[in-house]
């Protein structure tokens, strides 16, 4: 599993001559070359500006998680994505998953990143698969109360446990995928060798179920002409008018 934090800078005022008490934190002083994150944004060096009113600094404030576990698929995973309320909508969300998208499939050479929704929530469900369609995700279905979601429930003196079970929704995108909606100028050879056996995969799919539909074809013409030989006509179905008592 992959977890990381999700920030943003916040412009945090800092009274006059506290700057000079602040290159003594090591939080104020840091750098980027003092952290080494997995991949979404390293921790940028916090930034000084001066006005006639003082002066304030940049500092990150936590807005989310986005993360990555393995799935039951070969060469998949599984991509999760939660924002704070109040910040949602504001395009974090997009950013965060794309970032994690080129990181899995650039560097991790995964071949699928898929995302489940379940979420008895309307508005956050539309919420985030407009978001995964903008980022070229396809819809690949859906599996009926597959999840069971439990609630805390209270009946007379004793507490229970209830729930119900939601549908989860598949969202899916390819290493192919990935490359040709991205237009990318160098291409890992990873990923060529790839894209070319998926299209081979694809042609002799195609070239055997042309195959399989031209000799069902001759078959059928032939036992047709056959009956033809011996006088006799291919059986039609006709609708019955027998009663049956």
């Amino acid at each position: 599993m992959y977890f990381a934090v999700i920030k943003r800078k916040v412009q945090v005022p800092v009274a006059n001559g506290a700057e000079e008490e602040g290159k003594n934190d090591p939080y104020l002083s840091a750098s980027e070359d003092d952290f080494n994150p997995w991949g979404l944004r390293p921790l940028l060096p916090h930034i000084h500006n001066h006005s006639s009113g003082g002066s304030f600094v940049y500092r990150d404030e936590t807005i989310g998680i986005i993360y990555l576990t393995s799935a039951e698929l070969t060469g998949c995973v599984n991509l999760g994505c939660c924002i704070l309320p109040d910040l949602r909508k504001k395009g974090y969300g997009t950013q965060a998953v794309r970032l994690l998208m080129e990181w899995a499939f650039e560097d991790l050479r995964c071949h699928r990143v898929q995302v489940r929704i379940a979420d008895a929530d309307a508005s956050r469900r539309n919420t985030a698969i407009k978001m995964l369609l903008s980022l070229g995700f396809f819809f690949e279905g859906v599996a009926r109360r597959s999840l069971f979601c439990p609630t805390q429930v209270k009946s007379g003196h004793d507490d229970g446990l209830g729930g119900e079970w939601q549908d989860v929704s598949t969202y899916a995108l390819l290493d192919t995928d990935w490359v040709t909606q991205k237009n990318m100028t160098y291409i890992p050879p990873a990923l060529v060798k790839v894209r070319w056996e998926d299209l081979f995969r694809r042609h002799e799919f195609e070239r055997s179920a042309m195959l399989t539909f031209e000799e069902h074809q001759e078959r059928k013409g032939f036992k047709e002409r056959n009956l033809k030989s011996k006088g006799k006509s291919p059986l039609k179905r006709t609708s019955s008018m027998e009663t049956v008592k």
